[in-house]
């Protein structure tokens, strides 16, 4: 599994569901941002030392 590729298309994803949620809702909120750029950094690091350790 190439992680860069995988965290790429996780950041996207969530992207998508965030200009949904804007254009549906009209919501935006900059706590918001910062909650999901965390989320996805320590998704990111998670994921990075799972796969160092299984190798």
């Amino acid at each position: 599994m190439d992680i860069k590729k995988f965290i790429i298309s996780f950041g996207a994803g969530i992207i998508a569901c965030m200009l949904v949620v804007y254009f549906i809702f009209d919501y935006f909120s900059l706590s918001l941002i910062g909650g999901i750029v965390t989320g996805i950094a320590i998704f990111a690091l998670i994921m990075s030392m799972l796969i160092k350790k299984g190798k």
